[in-house]
């Protein structure tokens, strides 16, 4: 499916909550570099499966540099109050905003089933931050060493099943 849109966060005063955000977590559109991977994210010209698959290894990669932030929002997002308000405020809303338009996508492409896309987005984070914070006991019970690019690569086979860019398997003899 092709997306003719430009990347929804340029000029966008839609979420000044992102753009005020300095986290990379909180708000991967806030930086030049942001925009880069907005724009890589978000190109018409790429294949959804790319794309998709891009916006998953961003999000793992920006969840493993910051273990801490992401055990914060699990612990927090589950919680009422100042603290949990706050974190929705500056980390979980812009990070979803960010997404929204790629998962949703995702979704009418079929790459992702359909779902509630706070659900799905909530569901990769917790996901990803358990194999991040788990990767020794994954490296114990795998037998190898499993570091996070090959959690990373593991993870994005299994949420879309195969490579971007790579043919589909053979198909099984019954």
């Amino acid at each position: 499916m092709k997306d003719s849109a430009p990347c929804p966060f340029r000029n966008s005063s839609a979420i000044p909550a992102a753009r005020a955000a300095t986290n990379p977590i909180a708000a991967p559109a806030c930086s030049r570099r942001r925009w880069r991977v907005a724009d890589r994210l978000y190109d018409p010209a790429a294949p959804i499966e790319q794309r998709v698959r891009r916006g998953i290894e961003f999000l793992f990669d920006n969840i493993a540099a910051n273990p801490g932030l992401a055990s914060l929002v699990l612990r927090e997002a589950g919680c009422e109050g100042e603290r949990a308000d706050c974190v929705e405020t500056r980390l979980i809303r812009p990070n979803l905003a960010f997404y929204r338009p790629l998962w949703e996508e995702a979704m009418r492409a079929g790459i992702f089933g359909q779902a509630d896309v706070v659900v799905a987005h909530a569901a990769l984070i917790g996901a990803i931050s358990m194999l991040v914070s788990s990767r020794h006991s994954i490296s114990r019970l795998a037998g190898e060493e499993m570091d996070v690019g090959r959690l990373r690569e593991a993870f994005c086979r299994g949420v879309i099943g195969r490579g971007a860019g790579q043919a589909e398997p053979p198909p099984t003899s019954p």
